[in-house]
């Protein structure tokens, strides 16, 4: 959608199930990494990361799972997170953040979770768009008016990420619902 977004890929090298994907190079020294029923796998809860990284980690907010997955806000004041069985659950959802109306929703271009500022108190999903009231909708990530010509929507600061990530990074964020 932005054609100045830049984009910023890891050369470290990396492994899935058990198989080395990533560049060249050693796997790395963060414990055994083996195929599911090997024994060398790591726990559910910690898959896809090594025993050595996990070791690195600070305490951890333990009010989520370690790799729940969700959508992060990061306006001025409030911090929050919005978990993915959240979004998926509810399929769009209006909440107020620092006085504000936002959007969070599944962007049906990107599969990932996404929020717009909005000037509306309800959402629905019907198939790939979302009709707020008042007519508004959201396709493809943009914003539409009533009349659908497209409307420059605000967008909140965000990330994507897992909540351990998110949680590190932001100590003591909120969690939508709780």
């Amino acid at each position: 959608m932005d054609p100045a977004t830049q984009i910023a890929i890891s050369n470290r090298p990396y492994a899935v199930n058990g198989r080395h994907v990533g560049p060249p190079g050693p796997i790395g020294a963060g414990g055994r990494v083996g195929p599911p029923g090997t024994g060398a796998e790591p726990p559910a809860a910690n898959r896809g990361l090594s025993s050595g990284f996990i070791q690195t980690l600070a305490t951890e907010d333990s009010r989520l799972t370690r790799m729940e997955l969700g959508l992060g806000l990061v306006p001025d004041q409030t911090v929050r997170f919005y978990p993915m069985s959240v979004i998926r659950q509810r399929g769009a959802l209006v909440d107020d953040i620092n006085g504000r109306r936002v959007l969070i929703f599944m962007d049906q271009t990107t599969f990932t979770p996404a929020a717009l500022y909005v000037n509306s108190s309800s959402a629905t999903v019907d198939g790939e768009t979302v009709r707020l009231d008042g007519g508004r909708v959201v396709k493809m990530g943009m914003l539409f008016d009533a009349s659908r010509r497209r409307v420059d929507a605000e967008r909140p600061q965000q990330l994507f990420s897992r909540w351990y990530v998110f949680s590190l990074t932001f100590p003591k964020p909120e969690i939508f619902g709780r």
